[in-house]
């Protein structure tokens, strides 16, 4: 963690204690994700540690405007996907 973070013991409990709180258990954005009125472009990659294709698929869900496109990698693609989304929502 040292790598990417200064205080890295600050970085891993402010996470750890977070995540593992009672609360968080229940926790969903769901509910938060629905106000947005913006185009919304989530990415989510395949081998992502931390995070899942069901989190995309259940953005698509709860905001159908969104979509979603589950790519292997950031291609030429997907990175050109990107730029539409960024330059016809600017």
């Amino acid at each position: 963690m040292r790598k990417y973070h200064d205080d890295p013991d600050s970085a891993f409990w402010g996470w750890n204690d977070i995540w593992l709180h009672p609360e968080f258990r229940n926790w969903t954005i769901e509910q938060d994700i629905r106000t947005i009125t913006c185009p919304l472009l989530a990415v989510q990659g395949v081998d992502d540690e931390y995070g899942t294709l069901a989190q995309i698929r259940g953005i698509a869900a709860v905001l159908p405007q969104a979509g979603a496109s589950c790519g292997r990698r950031a291609d030429d693609g997907r990175i050109g996907q990107c730029r539409r989304h960024s330059i016809d929502h600017a």
